[in-house]
């Protein structure tokens, strides 16, 4: 409804333009002076409008080889504001110049129309009105009060009888009609050229924020006629400070007017537009539009565009050097008065390849509460070929078939905040999306509830550039070398809000596959929560959360993980397919972490939190703990250890917590039992340098079962140190080693302890023979009972 409002006022003002000039000609016709009309031309405006006009240059004629008259210099201002403000119109110069030989046979034919400098002001206030509004107001009172008729001498009474077609047949009465007698003088309103130049429009609106102007304004056309088709050119320069814009726009076809029926039809109209605008990248952007029909019926307030053709070109950066050609085929038809519009037979297409059809219709177009339903389909294509044939570059992928086959379908429906895709069904490649899918248009909500059948993003990841192996030492530089790199979009975090629930029966990501994945997400601008996710993952269960806050710097993170019964073999063989395997059992894990900040390095410098985690059932492959520990010991005393060894280690246990302060993972609790032995150990790693530092010990246990071996019950005192330590990044090989140093002192210890163990022994023997049954007795009497067994207790406790 604003747009017609605004089309209305340019439509008066133009004819107000057209009442000043058509007026001057009048008048020079009859009186030969034109400076004399100044004042009824000005009140003439005032009444017709509400404008007040100053004429402030002057009115100028010319008689051959055609009569015309000239005006410079015009202003005008609204009613509501002063003269020392910028006025609402003014134009340089105008002037209509009229056939001299026609004159001479009573006609009064328009042979030009010139209008140079228009400027016109326009602006809306937050409140949504128009400064326009009141002029629109004034013209409808002064209409029904007669006052337009009045502003001017009708051109009976000057001689002159208005014709159109038919005027070549006034009558004698028509004649008569003349109130001076006189011959009446028709007045053709076929104009052979009319011509604006150098307009200039601008545009306010404070409730959108929008500020535009039109320069370079140019108008042009010839043999105007209210009778025949005649052809129309139009051009301007649009600049935008909110938004930042520039487009040059230029618009030519030919247009058959029905003024009395307000049905107006335009045929072979062509729209070309170049912009540039900074938020769609440097580079230009073009769109033409071509419409073979457009009827205009202004009376029924019906339009219809028939044989549309709009072909673009977006030439962006992220689409490759070349611009990406878009060209789309439809028809449209709008009935305002019922408050509806459609769009049929809509076909989007791209090269050879892309091809999107769809409907569209909308109701309650004029109004706020404006909804649309439509439908539309993507048939089948490669989006891989489709990006080659246009000029962009296509992704390379791990997979070649990956990105070959796509299209999609679904219903719609929206209003002016949103839109929705309410059934949507994709097939990419091998994989099947169904469900719903919706957003606002600021993305401040994007809502989704989508069901996966299966997906391997691995696939569509680009190709290693080195063949993967395994092992900490290649992944932890690959992300190293990007540890300054912003990981996510903080901008953008900022903006979104994600709601809705994603279900993937089948996920294989990073070489791990989980079934029955389900993420449930409750976001909003700045704040986004992955409120649940869980997952079966090789014959384990994951359950997570987390939370993302962008809402102040910096950003913080939060999450927390339980990992259940996980199966170590087939899960670190799908993250190292090449490596061979060395542990089996089952995991569980539990964890609850913060950071801060949206860089690799600073994340690991700043994570804090805790957790533990257990290994039952384990085996550890390729090696016996046990036998070597105990051969070892056999060998020291002497001996040859006769049993028979199983190839693996049994690991009954391991358990332990940890917690991670400022990005440093501590340990002091790691407990493993195998058969016959147990570890203990306690370290750390730092996780923004990879290094680490950890010392475990063995021990035999006394008493061990069949699985281990008997060794001197007082070696099970003794610790087998192990020490590992250097950095994630270097050879696993070269990590851990055995500590000769801490077992020369813990056996240096135990020696000690031995010797003692020995001379206590000794010393027992000698307080034996000394103490016979007599002395015993004679210091139990002294000293009372029991006494010699303390003091043989005391001299023993000195050797222990």
């Amino acid at each position: 409804m604003q747009m017609k409002a605004l089309f209305r006022a340019l439509l008066a003002i133009v004819g107000v333009l057209a009442l000043v000039v058509v007026a001057g000609v009048i008048y020079v016709t009859t009186f030969l002076n034109p400076n004399d009309l100044k004042p009824r031309l000005v009140q003439a405006v005032k009444d017709q409008a509400g404008l007040e006009l100053a004429l402030n240059g002057p009115l100028d004629w010319s008689f051959y080889p055609r009569l015309g008259v000239s005006v410079e210099d015009a202003e005008a201002w609204l009613p509501e504001q002063q003269r020392d403000q910028a006025p609402f119109a003014s134009f340089q110069r105008a002037e209509v110049g009229v056939s001299f030989a026609p004159l001479l046979s009573g006609e009064v034919e328009v042979e030009g129309v010139f209008l140079d400098g228009l400027k016109l002001a326009l602006n809306r206030d937050a409140k949504g009105r128009g400064n326009w509004e009141s002029l629109l107001e004034h013209a409808s009172d002064a209409a029904e009060s007669g006052a337009a008729d009045k502003a001017l001498p009708p051109a009976k009474s000057a001689g002159i009888a208005v014709a159109d077609e038919k005027a070549a047949d006034t009558t004698s009465d028509d004649a008569e009609s003349v109130k001076d007698g006189t011959a009446g003088m028709s007045v053709n309103l076929d104009i052979a050229s009319i011509q604006v130049t150098n307009g200039q429009i601008s545009y306010q609106d404070a409730a959108s924020g929008l500020d535009m102007t039109l320069n370079e304004l140019s108008l042009t056309s010839s043999d105007v006629s209210p009778s025949k088709a005649f052809p129309v050119k139009l051009s301007f320069v649009a600049d935008g400070r909110e938004p930042k814009v520039h487009s040059t726009i230029s618009l030519d076809g030919e247009v058959a007017l029905d003024l009395k029926e307000g049905h107006h039809v335009l045929t072979g109209v062509s729209l070309d537009t170049t912009t540039n605008m900074p938020a769609l990248g440097e580079k230009d952007q073009k769109v033409a539009l071509d419409i073979d029909t457009l009827t205009l019926d202004t009376a029924k307030q019906l339009y219809r565009a028939e044989g549309a053709e709009l072909e673009a070109t977006l030439d962006q950066p992220a689409l490759g050097d070349k611009a990406l050609p878009l060209k789309a085929t439809f028809g449209a038809e709008a009935d305002l008065a019922a408050g509806t519009a459609n769009i049929d037979d809509l076909l989007l297409t791209s090269g050879n390849d892309l091809r999107l059809s769809g409907a569209l219709k909308a109701k309650d177009v004029t109004s706020d509460a404006l909804s649309y339903t439509g439908q539309f389909k993507l048939a089948p294509l490669s989006p891989k070929a489709w990006m080659t044939r246009v000029g962009m570059t296509a992704p390379e992928t791990t997979k070649s078939s990956a990105l070959t086959s796509l299209a999609f379908s679904s219903p719609l429906k929206g209003d002016l905040s949103q839109v929705q895709l309410t059934n949507l069904v994709v097939a990419l490649d091998d994989t099947a999306i169904n469900g719903r899918l919706g957003s606002s248009f600021d993305a401040s909500k994007i809502t989704f509830d989508l069901d996966v059948d299966k997906i391997n993003i691995d696939d569509y990841l680009p190709p290693a550039t080195e063949k993967k192996t395994a092992g900490l030492a290649v992944v932890t530089p690959a992300y190293a070398a990007e540890s300054t790199a912003e990981l996510l979009p903080v901008a953008l975090l900022k903006a979104l809000g994600l709601q809705g629930q994603l279900d993937i029966n089948t996920l294989i990501a990073s070489g791990l596959e989980m079934n029955k994945v389900s993420a449930k997400l409750s976001g909003q601008p700045g704040l986004q929560k992955l409120d649940s996710l869980t997952a079966n993952l090789y014959s384990g269960t994951l359950a997570a959360n987390a939370r993302i806050d962008s809402r102040k710097a910096p950003l913080a993170m939060s999450f927390s993980e339980k990992l259940t019964n996980l199966d170590i073999a087939p899960f670190l063989k799908a993250l190292a397919p090449e490596q061979k395997e060395v542990l089996r059992g089952r995991l569980s894990l539990n964890g609850d972490y913060t950071t801060s900040t949206n860089q690799i390095d600073s994340i690991k410098r700043n994570l804090n939190g805790s957790g533990n985690f257990e290994i039952r059932n384990g085996e550890v492959l390729d090696v016996n703990v046990s036998k070597e520990m105990c051969t070892t010991v056999a060998t020291l005393s002497g001996k040859q250890s006769e049993r028979e060894w199983k190839a693996n280690t049994p690991l009954e246990r391991a358990q332990g917590s940890f917690k991670v302060t400022n990005g440093v993972i501590s340990n002091q609790d790691l407990a493993l039992a195998i058969p016959g032995i147990t570890l203990d150990g306690k370290g750390q790693l730092n996780l923004p340098t990879d290094a680490f530092d950890y010392t475990m010990a063995a021990r035999f246990v006394e008493g061990t079962d069949v699985a281990g071996c008997k060794v001197n019950p007082r070696l099970t005192k003794l610790r087998f140190p192990v020490q590992c330590k250097g950095s994630l990044s270097g050879e696993p090989g070269e990590w851990c080693g055995f500590d000769q140093k801490g077992f020369q002192t813990a056996a240096a210890e135990l020696a000690k302890e031995e010797a003692k163990r020995k001379a206590g022994d000794k010393v027992s023997e000698k307080l034996d023979e000394k103490l016979d049954e007599d002395t015993r007795k004679k210091i139990d009497d002294k000293l009372g009972e029991g006494a010699s067994d303390k003091l043989k207790g005391a001299i023993q406790g000195l050797f222990n």
